[in-house]
């Protein structure tokens, strides 16, 4: 069975569609078998047994002041600190509370409501810790709203994270995490992305975990009794958010890694054997137990030579035998959630692919169909207690995507995309999109966008593949195409 068997996305411009084999093989991932449990509710899952195998290895001493030292101690510390600048004035920080609070999140039974109630009624919590999350929350939004870096991103992250914190504390209440474990997540969870720049993929949770070093201690006493091991806990488990999806990181890491070599001219002996562990991380003949206490793939000195390449020293994996387990597999179930089975999720996917992007996606329905490679990948690592949350999310997102499709293509049928004056505007500067390439007219206060169509009722991008190489308006409309689904996905 191929992973795009179980693909859920498959759709052109008409409709849902059974793929085509050169589409299903463009966005197939080398990997194990795929995992059948999001369609066969009777799949027992090869996770568990493996769960069940690592549980078998003696747990180790956490040496938590070594791995607080190196997080304080980190070279990145410097760096990463300029994007998370304290916090100053009682005034800005009731507004950003405000505004946090006000946010609409989504449970995994699909009901929304805003943040500031999700957190205060969930019976996981206590007081205390639905207070501390709120306050973190209002620091990093802080810093999303006020750094130069990589504009765009930052929004990007702001979402995910409070659509995750929705998603995270569904979750711990159904595995029954304590308080602690609960309120541990969701600091994971909120810190995992949130040092993510458009430089950084394959090293953003390292960054992330510096973050959670510097940030958490204005939160969380360490001086006392196990305020270390609870940053230590959170550093780990935003480490530990990067297995997955396992196939595609796999593929991500093996890319980096090509061409770091096409540039410096080092041997790739081991690459195989790289990509094989990391595309498959709880293979108990993969996954082991660090001296110092976490889980981390067992790698030879060709496999950590090439990790060295692409910033990586090693690749972490939630190992059950370590203490913050359950939180770091919650952490990795909601990411998978929010990435892949909302509709949010497919429209960040839209977003970052497709023309003025390093993807090169041939129509946006290639695009969603590669957040549906990413969601079977996914699913290989997410827990049993997810999946009732997995087949309600995807029923709800194919009935989004479909609803998205028909009103785009009614649109197109009609000849014209319609955007309001200033909503073109901020579309044009941040795709940039050069208008002067299209055609538009001024209608009932809108702007309406001609559909460049081709020969035989042909519109690249949509129901034909769109030429990278091409600049003129077929390129252009393709930018606002590609921004308009995305808009309308994560609009829901």
């Amino acid at each position: 069975m191929r992973l795009n068997d179980l693909n859920p996305y498959s759709l052109d411009a008409n409709g849902w569609c059974d793929p085509t084999n050169s589409r299903a093989d463009a966005y197939e991932r080398d990997g194990p078998p795929p995992d059948t449990r999001a369609t066969d509710e009777k799949s027992a899952g090869e996770l568990a047994r493996r769960l069940a195998a690592l549980r078998r290895s003696a747990r180790r001493p956490i040496a938590v002041e070594k791995l607080y030292r190196h997080w304080a101690e980190h070279p990145r510390r410097d760096v990463v600190r300029e994007l998370f600048p304290m916090l100053k004035g009682t005034e800005r920080r009731a507004a950003l509370r405000r505004e946090v609070g006000r946010v609409r999140v989504r449970s995994t039974s699909g009901h929304v409501v805003d943040l500031a109630t999700k957190v205060r009624e969930c019976d996981a919590l206590t007081p205390l810790e639905s207070q501390r999350i709120v306050d973190v929350l209002v620091d990093l939004r802080h810093a999303w709203k006020t750094r130069d870096a990589d504009a765009g991103y930052d929004d990007i992250n702001w979402r995910h994270a409070v659509a995750e914190i929705g998603q995270i504390l569904d979750i711990a209440e159904q595995n029954g995490l304590t308080p602690v474990a609960t309120e541990d997540a969701v600091l994971a969870s909120m810190f995992s992305d949130a040092a993510k720049l458009k430089g950084n993929f394959l090293t953003h949770h390292i960054d992330g975990a510096v973050a959670a070093a510097l940030v958490l201690p204005r939160f969380v006493d360490v001086e006392r009794e196990g305020g270390r091991a609870r940053v230590v806990a959170i550093c780990q488990a935003i480490l530990e958010h990067q297995v997955g999806p396992p196939r595609f990181m796999a593929q991500m890491v093996r890319m980096g890694i090509e061409e770091a070599a096409r540039q410096q001219g080092f041997p790739l002996d081991g690459l195989e054997g790289l990509h094989a562990k990391i595309a498959d991380p709880f293979n108990p003949d993969h996954l082991v137990l660090h001296a110092d206490g976490y889980g981390v793939l067992k790698l030879d000195e060709r496999e950590r030579a090439l990790l060295a390449h692409v910033g990586l020293d090693a690749w972490y994996g939630p190992h059950p035998s370590t203490p913050w387990f359950a939180a770091s597999s919650a952490v990795i179930d909601a990411d998978s959630l929010v990435n892949y089975v909302t509709p949010d999720g497919v429209g960040k996917i839209v977003a970052i692919c497709g023309p003025g992007t390093p993807f090169r996606d041939p129509t946006v329905f290639h695009s969603i169909f590669s957040c549906g490679a990413s969601f079977v990948d996914a699913v290989s690592v997410m827990s049993d207690v997810a999946m009732p949350a997995v087949r309600e999310g995807v029923a709800h997102t194919r009935s989004v995507i479909e609803d998205v499709r028909a009103r785009v293509s009614t649109e197109i049928d009609e000849g014209w995309l319609h955007f309001s004056p200033r909503e073109l505007k901020v579309i044009a500067s941040e795709e940039a999109v050069d208008l002067d390439k299209l055609v538009t007219k001024k209608r009932d206060g809108e702007v309406l966008v001609d559909v460049p169509w081709l020969d035989g009722g042909h519109l690249p991008y949509w129901n034909t593949q769109l030429d990278y190489a091409a600049d003129g308006a077929s390129f252009e409309f393709a930018k606002l195409l590609r921004r308009r689904v995305a808009d309308l996905l994560r609009e829901t």
